[in-house]
């Protein structure tokens, strides 16, 4: 190759010692290896790296930076299990963990010391419904494409508001996809500012609807279990004592052992007055309505409460102007009605009570009537109706010219 001038003298296995490798005019640049095992580079009269067998250093900590505003480095390759450290004392680290992913980690030891990840705005005036910082959950690389690849799960922290000086009142948003992007179709929570939880299912199909599910992972469960509680309370209230005791609650609490054909459980409903709260009122695995009564008394409402009624109305035929459970109404004779149950009485032993008012079809009372069982089956109830205030008709069967009510109390079959 020619050159102007001598040509340049080939530098082969020079050895400087440990001396000082000049790189620039003003000999403030330079690369030296005066301590052994390692070089230095300095720039501008300072050391500003430093190698060694194991390292490339700042020369000094929180020296050098990596790269720059408009200087930064393409990819960056770390080996399985690599740490990136942060702090001068290294206390937070970022762990690759391989084949799956990261680990972030305080290596502090003392107590309430938490590794705290803040996803923070740049934006300097945010308005309502501002999204402040969001994670997304996606599987881009997902073969078959079209809704496979879009996120299928977000979680957002949203403005309400304006912020101001005095508010910054923001929502949790959580979403799942279904068969859009997460948000579009798919499930919705909402925790606002104040604590409100909004469950959605975000789909329009018909009977579209979210599910709550309380479970246990007890895997034996026998009586009086809790299966899950909802409790309300004040945990807060100034006064304490009773004040801070759970008010009230729902439990779901099984009647025996669980087993291949048995899950019986009851439904506890829990109020308190001056103490924790307490059961009063339960629904059981059969339907049984039992509520507290006075002191320790309680109350099967089921049974208490009326299976079957009608009112009845007309003389002659009778009709049936209202009724529950009861199918339909036979006129035998004069006087002589039967009813017929829609849903049988368990059997013949319910009571019947009836009520009439009689008049003389001009207007006026004719006096005090009643009712004769004739036949009392589960399937109905066969009567007369006699009344007897006077002489002439004391006893008589009649028909009841105005209303007839008849009632009857019992288990159904």
């Amino acid at each position: 190759m020619p050159y102007l001038g001598p040509s340049p003298e080939k530098l082969t296995n020079k050895d400087v010692n440990g001396g000082k490798l000049v790189l620039d005019a003003d000999a403030d640049t330079s690369i030296t290896a005066d301590t052994d095992d390692q070089i230095d580079i300095e720039i501008a009269g300072s050391d500003e790296i430093k190698i060694t067998s194991a390292m490339i250093a700042p020369a000094t900590a929180d020296g050098s930076a990596l790269g720059g505003a408009s200087n930064e480095w393409s990819d960056l390759y770390l080996a399985d299990s690599g740490v990136i450290y942060f702090g001068n004392d290294q206390d937070i680290t970022i762990t690759h963990d391989p084949d799956d992913g990261l680990f972030f980690k305080s290596v502090a030891t003392s107590d309430d010391s938490p590794f705290v990840l803040t996803l923070q705005s740049g934006e300097t005036d945010l308005h309502t419904d501002d999204i402040i910082g969001q994670i997304d959950f996606q599987a881009p690389d997902e073969g078959v494409g079209g809704d496979a690849v879009l996120v299928s799960g977000s979680i957002r922290a949203v403005s309400e508001g304006n912020f101001s000086s005095s508010s910054n009142a923001t929502s949790l948003k959580f979403f799942t996809g279904n068969s859009a992007a997460a948000g579009s179709d798919g499930g919705s929570m909402i925790l606002n500012s104040t604590g409100n939880l909004t469950l959605k299912d975000l789909r329009t199909a018909d009977g579209s609807s979210p599910t709550i599910t309380l479970q246990t992972g007890d895997t034996d469960i026998a009586a009086n279990d809790v299966l899950g509680t909802i409790n309300f309370q004040a945990p807060d209230e100034g006064t304490g004592t009773d004040a801070i005791l759970v008010a009230a609650g729902i439990e779901a609490v099984s009647e025996g052992d669980f087993s291949s054909s048995s899950n019986a459980t009851k439904l506890s409903f829990k109020t308190g007055a001056s103490a924790a709260a307490s059961e009063k009122v339960s629904i059981s695995s059969a339907g049984i309505l039992t509520i507290q009564g006075e002191g320790s008394n309680t109350t099967n409402a089921t049974q208490g409460v009326l299976k079957a009624w009608a009112n009845l109305s007309g003389s002659g035929t009778p009709a049936i102007d209202d009724s529950l459970n009861c199918a339909s109404v036979t006129d035998h004779g004069t006087g002589d009605r039967e009813i017929v149950i829609a849903n049988d009485m368990a059997n013949a032993n319910y009571a019947a009570t009836a009520g009439l008012l009689k008049d003389d079809n001009s207007g006026s009372t004719r006096g005090a009537a009643g009712h004769q069982i004739a036949t009392q089956l589960a399937t109905g109830l066969r009567y007369t109706i006699v009344y007897g205030s006077t002489s002439s008709s004391n006893g008589a069967v009649s028909d009841s010219g105005d209303i007839d009510n008849m009632m009857f109390a019992g288990d159904l079959s």
